[in-house]
C-alpha cells in the first residue's frame, strides 16, 4: 500500500495553504490561527475525498457525491459562528470567521483535484488579509469612536438634546442611550467621528448651558 498516495498529497497540500492563511491570523493575533486553518483545510479535503469513495462503492451509481461536501459547508458554518462575538457596540471574529469558511472552500478544491484554483484563492485571501488590511485601517485611523457620558439638566419644555445638535459633518451615531435620574438626565452615546469632529462638538457641550458635565 502507497502511504503516500495522491489523496495523502492532497490532504498535505490543504494542509499547507491553509497553513498560510493561518499564518497571517497567527501574526495578526487571532483566535483561529495556524493549527485551526490547516485542520479546517485538510478536514475539508479529506471529506471531499471520503465523499468520492463512498460514492464509488455503490454499484448502481446511484449515490450523491454532492452529499457529504455540502454538509463540510454547514459544519464549517458552525466552526465560524464560535468565532464571532459582540463587544458593546463592536463585532469581532467576522474576519477570521471568513478564513475559516474560505480555508474550507480551498480544502475543497484541493479535493477534487482543482489545484490551480485552489493555490490562486490562496494568494489572493493573503493579499485581503494583508495588503487590503493595511488600506482599511489607514482609512479607519481618520475616525475614532467615542462614549459620551452627558449629564443634562431637566428642561422646562422636556426637548433632549439629539447628537446632530452638536455634531455636524462627517459623523455616524453606533448607539444612544437616556437615562432619568431624581434631579437630571444622563445621555449616552457612541460617535464614530473624524478628530476634528470631535472636537468641535466637545466644544459646543462646553458652551452649551443646559449640560452639567461630560465625559468621554
Amino acid at each position: 500500500m502507497d502511504i503516500f498516495n495522491e489523496d495523502i498529497q492532497k490532504v498535505l497540500l490543504s494542509a499547507l495553504l491553509g497553513g498560510l492563511i493561518g499564518l497571517e491570523r497567527e501574526w495578526s493575533g487571532k483566535p483561529a490561527g495556524f493549527r485551526t486553518q490547516m485542520l479546517v483545510s485538510a478536514g475539508a479535503t479529506l471529506f471531499t475525498l471520503v465523499s468520492y469513495h463512498m460514492a464509488s462503492l455503490d454499484p448502481n451509481n446511484n449515490s450523491d457525491v454532492t452529499r457529504v461536501a455540502s454538509n463540510i459547508v454547514t459544519g464549517i458554518g458552525f466552526i465560524g459562528a464560535g468565532l464571532i462575538f459582540r463587544n458593546q457596540q463592536n463585532i469581532h471574529g467576522l474576519t477570521t470567521a471568513a478564513a475559516v469558511w474560505t480555508a474550507g472552500a480551498i480544502g475543497m478544491a484541493v479535493g477534487i483535484g482543482d489545484y490551480q484554483v485552489a493555490i490562486e484563492t490562496t494568494v489572493i485571501v493573503l493579499i485581503i488579509l494583508v495588503i487590503l488590511h493595511f488600506i482599511e485601517k489607514r482609512f479607519e485611523s481618520r475616525y475614532m469612536i467615542r462614549d459620551y457620558h452627558i449629564k443634562l439638566q431637566y428642561t422646562p419644555d422636556g426637548v433632549v438634546p439629539k447628537p446632530n445638535d452638536f455634531f455636524e459633518r462627517d459623523y455616524k451615531v453606533r448607539n444612544t442611550k437616556t437615562e432619568k435620574r431624581e434631579e437630571y438626565l444622563v445621555l449616552t452615546w457612541t460617535i464614530r467621528a473624524n478628530r476634528p469632529s470631535h472636537d468641535e462638538a466637545v466644544a459646543r457641550f462646553i458652551r452649551d448651558p443646559r449640560i452639567l458635565q461630560v465625559d468621554y
